[in-house]
Order: structure tokens, then C-alpha cells, then sequence
């Protein structure tokens, strides 16, 4: 399992659109990645697993505070721009009493922790590392695609 602050996640899954779905275990993945319109997971062991984004329907973690559920789908007040992102994120429509956000990468430990302020926010992401990120913000999830 890993850990950092309390933050914990065992699995990862990935369900597809045809109702199917594949669990790995969050240590057994090395790398995850974006290429070419597809999920691609490096595993430790040398194996590649590749999932085509169009047939995704949404990634989930067990045993993780915080960012339980990530429904790729779904549509939410809460919203994260541009997606893919270079070095900035903005995220709209922040409720009035939340004052933090979160960036976890996909193994749940938090990369970056951010306080906010007005409804539409500014976020520096220049030193995170290509991949996919989860932001947290007032028990949303929303995923965002670092360049």
C-alpha cells in the first residue's frame, strides 16, 4: 500500500464502457501515461497494459482518502481548464467555504497543496511531471491531463 499524510490507495481500476473492468494494485504500477488516445499503465513487472480513452468510462481507486470516485462521464459545477494543461490550471466554481485544493498523482500521494480564494482560481503546475493528476477540491474529484 502506499502512503503519505494519511492518504492511501491499494488498487486502481478501470471500467470500461462495456461494463468490464481491470484492478492493478496501485504498487504495481511504474508508470502511467497518456499516448496517442490511449490510458497506457507500465507495471513493474515489464508488462503494458493500453486502454483506448473513447472506451473508458471511468478510473477509480479503493482505500484512497479524499478522491474516492472519478466518474469520467460525468458532469460537474466544479470544473478544471484547460485539459490537457502545460503549465497552469484554472478551476471554476469553487464553493464559497472551501479554501484548499489538492493534486494527487495517480498512487495518492499529494504533490501539491493550494489555497484558494475567489471563485475562479489560477494553479501553477510548471513542476509537476507529465501524466494524469486528480485535483481535489471540496470533496470533488476531477482528473486533469498534465503536458
Amino acid at each position: 500500500m502506499s502512503s503519505l499524510n494519511g492518504v492511501k490507495a491499494q488498487r486502481m481500476a478501470v471500467k470500461m464502457m462495456d461494463g468490464t473492468e481491470q484492478a492493478y494494485a496501485v504498487t504495481s504500477l511504474s508508470k502511467v501515461t497518456f499516448y496517442d488516445s490511449n490510458l497506457v499503465l507500465d507495471e513493474i513487472s515489464g508488462e503494458t497494459q493500453s486502454y483506448k480513452l473513447s472506451n473508458i468510462r471511468k478510473i477509480y481507486f479503493s482505500d484512497l482518502t479524499s478522491v474516492t470516485d472519478l466518474d469520467l462521464t460525468g458532469a460537474t459545477a466544479l470544473t478544471v481548464y484547460p485539459n490537457p494543461a502545460g503549465d497552469w490550471i484554472h478551476i471554476r466554481n469553487i464553493p464559497d467555504q472551501i479554501s484548499v485544493a489538492k493534486i494527487y498523482r495517480l498512487d495518492g500521494r499529494v504533490v501539491s497543496q493550494v489555497s484558494l480564494s475567489s471563485v475562479d482560481n489560477t494553479i501553477d503546475i510548471s513542476s509537476l511531471k507529465s501524466g494524469l493528476y486528480l485535483l481535489s477540491v471540496g470533496g470533488k474529484a476531477l482528473k486533469f491531463i498534465k503536458l
